[in-house]
């Protein structure tokens, strides 16, 4: 009959994470007691603090369009689980060209995640491999001072790359005057990389400039500067007004032009 009974409990000054049974004693001034069990739970709903590792820039790896990378794992702390578990969404494999975003997670006991992203960074820098035509000759067509850029056949250069090329052009001119021409071409890849090579064009023969010496009648006799070289001493009658230079181009060296000396 105890109006005020003694009210008691062993709860801790702190409760851990999970369930605590709390037990309840009353006590009466005749020492009848009770009790009664409480149930406190304390759920972990802070997510860990994870780090992710540093970003990552490297080149492609030669002759290929990506890169094999190792990855550092991300750490993370909490406030129940000592080891986080972490993870990553990346396949696995070389990284292609390119930007990849690689997530990493960090999972506690109760569940409780966090993520960060790290940057993998993979550029191109390796120049394609171009392979120029061979050189070509051409002779001078009889009475031109050049040749027509349809007329040589310039081939095709060889050209490969670890990603993809973009362009491969030349500076092949409209047309080829005697001599050497250098004639490059330019291979650029989609990362901007770029190769050339040289390929040499020779227009065999050039241009003679013939002089009037005499004439026959009507017809006006010329020589080149140096017979020996292109006419082997003979000398070119042809119909020319006096006093003109003549410009020409004669591919018969070494034939003979009596027959024109008589008029023709």
């Amino acid at each position: 009959c105890d109006p005020a009974p003694v009210i008691s409990n062993n709860a801790p000054t702190t409760f851990p994470k999970g369930v605590t049974t709390v037990t309840w004693l009353a006590i009466d001034s005749s020492g009848n007691t009770a009790t009664c069990d409480q149930l406190v739970t304390v759920f972990d709903n802070e997510a860990p603090v994870i780090t992710c590792p540093a970003d990552i820039a490297v080149y492609t790896d030669p002759g290929q369009a990506s890169a094999v990378v190792t990855l550092i794992p991300a750490t993370a702390v909490d406030n129940c689980d000592p080891a986080p578990a972490i993870t990553h969404d990346w396949a696995g494999g070389p990284f292609p060209k390119g930007v990849t975003i690689v997530t990493w997670k960090a999972t506690d006991l109760a569940g409780n995640w966090m993520t960060c992203p790290q940057t993998v960074t993979v550029t191109d820098v390796e120049p394609p491999a171009l392979v120029c035509p061979a050189g070509v000759t051409v002779g001078l067509p009889v009475g031109a001072f050049s040749v027509d850029g349809a007329a040589v056949s310039l081939g095709a250069a060889s050209v490969t790359d670890n990603c993809a090329i973009s362009s491969l052009t030349n500076n092949a001119p409209g047309s080829y005057p005697p001599g050497v021409t250098t004639v490059t071409w330019t291979a650029i890849d989609t990362s901007g990389n770029t190769s050339i090579c040289d390929q040499y064009v020779n227009i065999a023969g050039r241009p003679v400039e013939f002089v009037p010496r005499s004439t026959f009648g009507s017809y006006l006799e010329l020589e080149a500067p140096d017979p020996e070289q292109f006419f082997n001493d003979v000398v070119l009658a042809a119909v020319f007004p006096l006093g003109e230079v003549v410009n020409g181009v004669f591919g018969l060296v070494g034939a003979s032009f009596s027959d024109l000396l008589d008029g023709v």
